[in-house]
């Protein structure tokens, strides 16, 4: 997800799926969950690109600013490995 604000973030999964004919692929609508699965399911010299929020330091849900930031999850997963 990335800023769904009033939209249901399974629908704009659902509806980006439905423009492929590939099914290799695994749906997870928690973002920071879904890029930890990106990188722990990597190959050395992999490259995973996480695309939409940039650097910013939200999500917007609904009305409301959520913390979360791309750059931080990635960098405190790495960490991790």
């Amino acid at each position: 997800s990335d800023d769904p604000r009033y939209e249901n973030p399974k629908d704009i999964i659902i509806e980006m799926i439905n423009h492929s004919k590939r099914k290799n692929y695994e749906i997870e609508l928690d973002r920071k969950k879904a890029i930890e699965r990106a990188i722990m399911v990597s190959k050395k010299n992999s490259i995973i690109l996480v695309l939409g929020k940039g650097m910013d330091s939200y999500m917007a849900i609904e009305d409301q600013k959520v913390p979360f930031s791309d750059y931080d999850t990635i960098f405190e997963l790495l960490k991790k490995i």
